[in-house]
C-alpha cells in the first residue's frame, strides 16, 4: 500500500471522527444494550487511537535526519579544495551526470548554480547516482540544506576547471552547462564586488557593529531586571499555559518562526534598524531581542530561553498543539 493511501484513509478516518464527536452528546437516547455496546467500543476506539499514535509517530521519527545524514550536510557546506587530480575528476564527473547523463540525474540540473557545484564537489558519483546509494529522506533533506547554505566564494583552480569543461566534449554542446558556467563567473565577480565594499558603506557597517556590542552590554547589564519584568508581567496574565503533549512539539516549533515576526517586538525592530541603517543591515549584525535566554550558574538547572510571538499567532498555537490553559 502507498503512502499517499494510507495518508488519504487517515484523512478520512479523522474527518470521520470529528463529524461523530458533536453527535454523541446530542439528543440520542440509547438504551442499556446500547449502553454497554457504546462502553465496549470506547474501549477499542482508545486502544486503535494509541496504536495509530505511536505507529505515527514512528512513521514522523523516519523522516528526521540521521547522524550520517547530518554528517554529509556537514561535508556537503565544507567541501573540500580541487586542487588534487582526483577531486578534479570528481567534480567532472559529477557535473556530467547531472547535465548531460548517460542516464537521468536524480539531481535536477534547474538547482541554484552554486547549490550544483557544492553537490559535485562533495560526493563520489556512486554515493548518490546509484541504486541504493542513497535513501530518498536522505537527498531530500541534503537538497533542502543546499537551498539555505550560504554562496561562498568560488576558488579560482575551480572557476579555472569549470571553464575549461565549457569547451571540452561532452558538455561543450550543452546549452544548460553553458549557463551554469555563465552563472557561476556572475556570482564570483559579485563577491569580487562586495569586497571592494566603498570605504562609506564600511563605516556604516561598522557602526552597525559597534551599535550590536552596546546592545549587547546593554542586555548583560539588564537581565536581572528583564527577568523581575518577566515576574512582574507574569501576574497581568490572564491565562498560563503548560502540558504540551510531547507529539505536537514539532509542529509547535515550526509555527514559532512566523509567531515571532508577527510580535510587536520583532515589527519595532525592524522599523529601527530600516530608519538608522537603512537597506545595508546585513543577517550578522540584524539582532532581535524577540528570544531572551537565561543561563543558570548550577549547570544541574536547565536553561530558559522566553519567546515574544504576536497575541494572534501565539494563540493560533496554543490551541493548535493542546497546551492546557489556566487563570493566571
Amino acid at each position: 500500500m502507498s503512502a499517499s493511501t494510507v495518508l488519504s484513509q487517515l484523512s478520512v478516518l479523522q474527518g470521520h471522527m470529528e463529524s461523530l464527536a458533536p453527535k454523541l452528546i446530542s439528543n440520542i437516547r440509547p438504551n442499556r444494550d446500547q449502553l454497554n455496546d457504546f462502553k465496549t467500543l470506547s474501549v477499542q476506539i482508545k486502544a486503535a487511537s494509541a496504536n495509530i499514535e505511536t505507529n505515527l509517530q514512528l512513521l514522523l521519527r523516519k523522516g528526521l535526519p540521521t547522524k550520517k545524514d547530518m554528517e554529509l550536510a556537514a561535508k556537503l557546506r565544507s567541501p573540500e579544495d580541487i586542487s588534487e587530480s582526483a577531486s578534479v575528476n570528481i567534480l567532472r564527473r559529477n557535473l556530467i551526470t547531472i547535465f548531460q547523463g548517460p542516464d537521468e540525474s536524480t539531481l535536477d540540473s534547474n538547482q541554484a548554480p552554486h547549490a550544483i557545484l557544492m553537490w559535485a564537489m562533495a560526493f563520489q558519483p556512486s554515493a548518490w547516482n546509484s541504486t541504493g546509494a542513497m535513501t530518498d529522506n536522505t537527498f531530500d533533506y541534503l537538497i533542502e540544506e543546499l537551498k539555505t547554505a550560504n554562496k561562498s566564494r568560488i576558488a579560482p583552480q575551480t572557476l579555472k576547471t569549470l571553464n575549461s569543461m565549457k569547451v571540452e566534449a561532452p558538455l561543450r554542446e550543452c546549452e544548460t552547462f553553458q549557463k551554469f558556467v555563465q552563472n557561476m563567473s556572475g556570482l564570483e565577480i559579485e563577491h569580487q564586488v562586495q569586497a571592494a565594499e566603498t570605504p562609506s558603506k564600511r563605516q556604516r557597517i561598522e557602526e552597525v557593529v559597534t551599535f550590536s556590542k552596546e546592545s549587547e552590554r546593554n542586555n548583560a547589564d539588564e537581565d536581572s531586571r528583564q527577568q523581575m519584568e518577566l515576574i512582574k508581567r507574569s501576574k497581568e496574565i490572564d491565562y498560563k499555559g503548560s502540558s504540551l503533549p510531547p507529539s505536537r512539539l514539532p509542529h509547535f516549533i515550526r509555527g514559532l518562526p512566523a509567531a515571532i515576526e508577527r510580535s510587536g517586538q520583532w515589527r519595532w525592530e525592524r522599523k529601527l534598524f530600516a530608519e538608522k541603517f537603512g537597506h545595508l543591515m546585513d543577517s550578522d549584525s540584524d539582532k532581535t531581542d524577540c528570544v531572551n535566554i537565561f543561563v543558570p550558574k548550577d549547570p544541574n538547572r536547565d536553561i530558559s530561553i522566553v519567546l515574544l510571538v504576536g497575541y494572534d499567532e501565539g494563540l493560533q498555537l496554543i490551541y493548535g498543539t493542546g497546551v492546557e490553559l489556566i487563570r493566571g
